[in-house]
């Protein structure tokens, strides 16, 4: 009898541990760099968990975009569960897909303000000149729970 409950426990405790890492791994964080490309795709995406946009410097930080990118998200499958929904994505858009524009994501940052958006170029140029085009570039760091397709 002894035997039969340690291999059984065994067994849950195997099961349990396999479980927690398929829960577990499906996290992950990317870093976007925008040099030469102006979008990137990403196509494992179930739930945007945070993201921060823009570029560092001393008179520059990352901003938090995760509400807009999780909204995004959220329109992009209304529109795949609902073809009628009004909002246009391709038609082999499949769940988990998720288009990165830089130009949004500046938009995002800046809030609509073409006094930001100017001052930003401003800075950002200076920046890159300042440090031979080694910095001002700009990266999104994304974390999201993505898609495990067994």
């Amino acid at each position: 009898f002894d035997s039969e409950v340690v291999s059984y426990l065994r067994s849950l405790d195997r099961s349990l541990e396999a479980l927690g890492n398929k829960w577990t791994n499906d996290i992950v964080e990317r870093k976007i760099t925008f040099g030469g490309s102006a979008e990137m795709t990403l196509f494992d995406v179930a739930e945007v968990l945070s993201a921060r946009f823009g570029y560092k410097s001393i008179t520059s930080r990352k901003v938090d975009v995760t509400r807009e990118l999780q909204n995004l998200h959220a329109l992009i499958h209304a529109k795949i569960a609902n073809p009628e929904y009004d909002f246009h994505i391709p038609d082999n858009a499949q769940v988990g897909w998720l288009p990165i524009d830089q130009d949004m994501l500046i938009q995002i940052r800046n809030r609509g303000s073409t006094k930001r958006e100017t001052g930003d170029k401003i800075r950002r140029s200076l920046v890159k000149g300042a440090t031979l085009g080694l910095a001002g570039t700009n990266q999104l760091i994304i974390k999201y729970r993505r898609i495990v397709r067994d």
